[in-house]
């Protein structure tokens, strides 16, 4: 007989500076595959999928196909609001910074 595999682990508490990195990360680039996001994120793969199911399920977020089959995340509308509302200021100011 099978064994019913639990996953284990879950988001103990959001940490808002990775949700901002993935926010900020899917605002430039507007379509990626969960690997370039974990990539670009500077994030386990494994930690990044929780942030990503958990952005999904508030809304943050929405998965589609592509053409070629693969999965890519997009932000919704509400990503969106809050991109311009917490961290459109601080990604002009690493601009900035950078010139």
């Amino acid at each position: 007989m099978g064994q019913l595999v639990i996953n284990k682990k879950t988001l103990k508490r959001i940490d808002w500076t990775i949700v901002g990195r993935i926010i900020t990360s899917l605002h430039r680039d507007s379509k990626m595959k969960r690997t370039h996001v974990a990539m670009k994120c500077n994030l386990a793969y494994d930690k990044c999928i929780l942030y990503l199911n958990w952005m999904k399920l508030m809304g943050l977020i929405k998965s589609e196909m592509d053409l070629e089959g693969f999965e890519t995340i997009s932000l919704e509308e509400k990503g969106y609001e809050i991109f311009q509302n917490q961290f459109a200021a601080k990604e002009f100011e690493n601009e900035i910074a950078m010139i």
